[in-house]
């Protein structure tokens, strides 16, 4: 089932996700999602993720399992910025650093 009623419905999302293992390129974008689904991540061969114009405010660390990934647009969500991590927690901080590092390290992004 999904969280609230009216939200977009990642568990939907994560069905379909789950019969098309071999996907390449995924776009999500201006769909009001607050979240990613896990299958995202388990698409090994995908190579192009266009997550623009949603509501993501962080992009979990599972993305560094897409090895493959060479295109990434986060263009027009609200993902936290850089100093607004929440000191106490060191292990989420530095996860987020390796994400970025990630992103724009390897992936041409157009905006972040």
């Amino acid at each position: 089932m999904c969280e609230k009623v009216g939200d977009p419905c990642i568990c939907r999302l994560a069905r379909v996700l789950s019969l098309t293992p071999n996907l390449e390129r995924l776009d999500l974008a201006k769909n009001g999602l607050k979240a990613l689904p896990e299958e995202v991540f388990k698409l090994r061969n995908l190579r192009n993720l266009d997550l623009s114009h949603n509501v993501l405010t962080e992009l979990p660390p599972s993305v560094l399992q897409l090895s493959h990934l060479r295109v990434l647009d986060v263009q027009g969500n609200p993902l936290m910025e850089e100093g607004t991590d929440n000191d106490n927690d060191d292990h989420e901080a530095e996860t987020l650093k390796r994400v970025r590092h990630f992103i724009r390290e390897r992936i041409p992004t157009r905006s972040m």
